[in-house]
């Protein structure tokens, strides 16, 4: 299993929730496939809105901190020892279960 990591580089623009919502049903066919064990956000600061969408969804919701870089925060917040490093809008492509699955394996 993998932890998905998204980061929302800028989580007070408007479309920043938009964004998180394209990326994060499209890790629901993983989970559902038994690869994707959880989600982390990854944000700068603080957002309300980032912050009910990681509650709605069961994501971990982590705010980076000064001097350290979006992946190292969110791998330290990972489950899994493999991660899948996802900017906020990003939509795997067709067939990246099957893979990602044999990358693992």
């Amino acid at each position: 299993m993998i932890s998905a990591l998204i980061h929302v580089a800028r989580p007070g623009d408007p479309v920043a929730v938009d964004r998180l919502a394209d990326t994060l049903p499209a890790l629901v066919a993983g989970v559902a496939a038994g690869l994707v064990g959880d989600a982390v956000i990854i944000v700068p600061t603080r957002n309300p809105a980032i912050e009910t969408v990681a509650e709605a969804t069961g994501a971990t919701l982590v705010v980076r901190r000064s001097g350290l870089g979006p992946w190292l925060v969110g791998a330290e917040a990972a489950r899994r020892d493999w991660v899948l490093c996802l900017e906020a809008g990003d939509v795997p492509a067709e067939g990246w279960i099957r893979t990602l699955d044999r990358f693992i394996g």
